[in-house]
């Protein structure tokens, strides 16, 4: 089982897969080889279920991001660096045979890098425009990119969105910010939240049904 092991300041042990699929230990300064491999034999079905669980992009692929859909083309270079090309229509990555399990993580830099401000412009516009229409405005409103949630709101009213939302369609989107923005109304999930959610975007529950379904599909 390959691996990488990063020594941290850290009392305990972590384990994460990559994108890709490449397997990092996050180990304390102290943690011998042996023993970090002995804990990888015992999450050995863990890790491999996860990896089963990731999407690798092939040749002919599409990836739906900003409301639009585009065609992955895979290019075979000599270069063992990976280059990507992204137009109106497609991606195209030129890649050395051997590099393809860093496809994913390629195109995620690539995308947040390059285009999370283009993200970040049609939210904010999205934001305004729903804003006026509820009666509310954000004090701030920001893009990260985010394991676990998909957004926040402050007791300040800082709105936070995760980029992965780029690649969700765009009336989930719009369910993410109507649910964040009735978060300056009411600071909890009450009853009153709910049926606030409810009268801005009366079929919420749909997007958030689409959301649980697909939410592993919402990762580069």
């Amino acid at each position: 089982m390959e691996y990488k092991v990063i020594r941290k300041k850290r009392k305990t042990l972590g384990i994460k897969i990559s994108a890709g699929g490449e397997l990092f230990v996050y180990a304390p300064t102290y943690v011998s080889i042996k023993t970090i491999e002995n804990i990888l034999v015992k999450r050995k079905e863990w890790i491999e279920e996860a990896k089963n669980k990731i999407k690798k992009y092939v040749h002919g692929d599409r990836i739906l991001f900003l409301g639009k859909e585009y065609k992955i083309n895979l290019i075979k270079t000599q270069d063992k660096n990976i280059n990507i090309e992204f137009d109106a229509s497609k991606f195209n990555v030129y890649i050395y045979e051997e590099n393809s399990c860093c496809i994913n993580d390629k195109i995620k830099d690539l995308l947040y890098s390059k285009h999370k401000e283009d993200f970040f412009h049609m939210i904010n516009h999205r934001i305004n425009i729903l804003s006026e229409k509820m009666s509310v405005k954000p004090n701030k409103v920001s893009v990260r990119y985010q394991k676990t949630i998909w957004g926040s709101c402050s007791g300040d009213d800082n709105i936070s969105i995760n980029f992965k939302l780029a690649l969700a369609p765009l009336d989930v989107v719009d369910y993410i910010l109507i649910h964040e923005l009735c978060h300056i109304l009411h600071k909890n999930h009450s009853k009153e939240f709910w049926m606030a959610v409810q009268s801005f975007m009366p079929d919420y529950r749909e997007k958030r049904k689409w959301l649980k379904t697909n939410s592993c599909n919402l990762s580069f």
